[in-house]
């Protein structure tokens, strides 16, 4: 089927296409893979453009989806807006650009469930493939009780045949651990599926993108970054308020709290102190929490000396 633009000459071919099957990969394994897809093809002057709707699965390490989505491909810096041989509109931004796309579906990440209204698979000039996802959500749960609530997530991840690895801004949150308090601090949802460490470059909504390194994976988890955490004593009143960064992340059903950078005020022998520099872990169950902090004193008090190791257990 020919189209004619100013009606002079034919100068761009319209093809249905049917049964299209497309994938992205590293070389090593295919991770992205579209099926069962069908549209249009148009084919101008100046370059190809392409809609086709197809069932997508997903199947990197760690990560998993499936659903139907879109291959959207664009290589001309021009929006391309066609009514398609089916009916279909081609509305396509401006290019270049091959890629994957799809609404309401649900990202599995290292044993946890990422909703989002829109997910992205997209491979670069380089063969390079990411994942985006817009307006997702994130529920982290302790049976029935839903203990951390993100909604408002946006970002991006790396991927390929080893695994995926990224950072995602978190618009909206809600903190209802057993016997924690949160308030403050910038909450981003950190993933990787790689057996190793890596390090890429994230937006994160700041003046620039930021280089990250993540530890050797599987996880997801949800970090929190400069923030105070008070510790309750079961009875409404606090144990303590600690200050730092924590990660809390959920495996096998039980929810684990990272701190680090952390900070706090102390009683030794009855004369006050500050602990500086601390790191240490802490269980969440559906009755509280409990832990322990390791770090340093920063001043002489109740007669020991400052630098000297403070080990602090809680349970509550």
């Amino acid at each position: 089927r020919f189209t004619s633009d100013g009606g002079e000459e034919d100068d761009s071919l319209m093809f249905e296409l049917k049964n299209v099957e497309a994938s992205f990969g590293d070389g090593t394994s295919n991770f992205v893979t579209l099926s069962g897809g069908s549209g249009t093809l148009l084919s101008m002057p100046d370059g190809v453009a392409l809609l086709a709707s197809g069932t997508i699965e997903v199947a990197a390490p760690g990560v998993s989806l499936s659903g139907d989505m879109d291959l959207k491909i664009n290589d001309v810096e021009r929006e391309i807006t066609e009514e398609g041989v089916n009916g279909e509109e081609l509305d396509l931004p401006e290019g270049p650009y091959v890629k994957f796309e799809g609404n309401d579906l649900s990202l599995e990440v290292a044993g946890q469930s990422l909703s989002g209204e829109t997910f992205t698979f997209e491979k670069d000039s380089e063969g390079n493939v990411s994942g985006g996802v817009t307006n997702g959500a994130l529920s982290i749960t302790s049976g029935d009780d839903e203990l951390i609530s993100l909604t408002k997530i946006n970002g991006s991840f790396e991927m390929s045949s080893s695994g995926s690895y990224g950072a995602l801004r978190v618009g909206e949150s809600t903190f209802t651990v057993p016997g924690l308090e949160m308030s403050g601090g910038v909450i981003t949802v950190q993933m990787n599926t790689v057996d190793e460490e890596v390090s890429g470059d994230f937006d994160l909504g700041g003046q620039s993108v930021e280089t990250l390194t993540f530890g050797v994976g599987p996880y997801l988890r949800v970090d929190v970054e400069g923030a105070s955490l008070v510790i309750k004593d079961g009875e409404n009143g606090e144990l303590g308020t600690l200050s730092g960064d924590f990660a809390f992340e959920q495996s096998d059903g039980v929810t684990k709290v990272a701190a680090s950078n952390v900070s706090a005020s102390v009683d030794v022998n009855e004369s006050s102190g500050s602990l500086q520099e601390g790191k240490g872990a802490m269980i969440v169950t559906g009755d509280g929490v409990a832990g322990s902090l390791e770090g340093k004193l920063d001043v002489e008090a109740g007669g020991v000396k400052a630098d000297s190791t403070l080990v602090l257990h809680f349970n509550n």
